[in-house]
């Protein structure tokens, strides 16, 4: 698979595969591979955890996570399921970014102060 995303705005923290799922990216040289063997059972499930993607928030914006596995780019890309031919998967999601602002932090910091100073006048 491959990830797009903003590194000025997102960090990549780590790539945690799904349950049953074997990491294969050391093999591959992605940033995410993964490979059932001998496959992942069809219990009628309707939803399939491949992977969870942790990042950091770097600063406030606008942007998008990208995550696509395309088999005409390369020959281990895209999902196969049993002798099925190879899907591609393509997926984008747009996310809104905030950061504390140092203010936040300040005000925080003053609110446990005075927390403390009233702790201790009834002490």
């Amino acid at each position: 698979m491959d990830l797009s995303f903003d590194s000025g705005l997102l960090k990549l923290l780590g790539v945690s595969l799904g349950s049953g799922w074997d990491d294969d990216s050391a093999f591959t040289g992605l940033i995410l591979s993964g490979s059932a063997f001998p496959g992942v059972a069809d219990n009628g499930q309707t939803s399939l955890t491949l992977a969870t993607l942790s990042f950091e928030v770097l600063g406030a914006g606008s942007t998008s996570v990208g995550l696509s596995g395309l088999s005409a780019n390369s020959f281990d890309q895209g999902l196969i399921y049993q002798m099925s031919p190879t899907l591609d998967i393509q997926a984008t999601h747009a996310l809104a970014l905030a950061v504390p602002e140092p203010g936040s932090y300040a005000m925080m910091l003053a609110g446990l102060g005075l927390l403390s100073l009233a702790v201790r006048r009834r002490g």
